[in-house]
């Protein structure tokens, strides 16, 4: 986590308030948030300065607050999926893959832990599938050797 955490109460960018921290990982921590601008609870990321080192200021997102669970979570609890949802979840999973390639976007560090299910708000669709944690994607176009090679990064094992 980042030297400094931020503290529920500590208003972040004069528009984001930390309620509580969600995750942390090698990129930096995820807090929960809320924005005075929107009033909508947000999750609110935190790079550590180590890794925008080139920035200046604390580069930060404040995304969708999700409600739902990890792919790998719900497999744990449930075990296999049944052949609709997977299918479900694999055409899903293929249309935000295919969206991220043909922006040049590759993610890096695909694994379950990293695939998210939401209840679905449209009828007919179990499901929605989110992908998470795309901070170690890499431009295609910026970088062809980090998009091809064969170095362990992310969390392969």
């Amino acid at each position: 986590m980042s030297p400094d955490p931020l503290q529920p109460g500590t208003l972040f960018a004069n528009d984001c308030v930390v309620q509580r921290p969600l995750a942390e990982g090698g990129m930096g921590a995820v807090y929960v948030a809320r924005r005075r601008s929107t009033g909508k609870e947000r999750a609110l990321k935190v790079l550590l300065p180590s890794v925008a080192s080139d920035a200046t200021g604390t580069p930060w997102l404040a995304r969708e607050r999700l409600q739902g669970e990890t792919l790998g979570a719900r497999v744990a609890r449930d075990g296999a999926r049944s052949p609709s949802d997977t299918a479900a979840l694999f055409e899903q999973l293929d249309d935000a893959l295919r969206r991220a390639h043909a922006a040049g976007v590759v993610h890096r560090d695909l694994k379950s832990d990293n695939v998210f299910i939401v209840p679905s708000p449209l009828k007919g669709l179990p499901f929605v599938v989110k992908v998470l944690d795309s901070g170690i994607s890499t431009w295609i176009s910026a970088n062809r050797t980090a998009a091809t090679s064969t170095r362990a990064i992310g969390s392969p094992l």
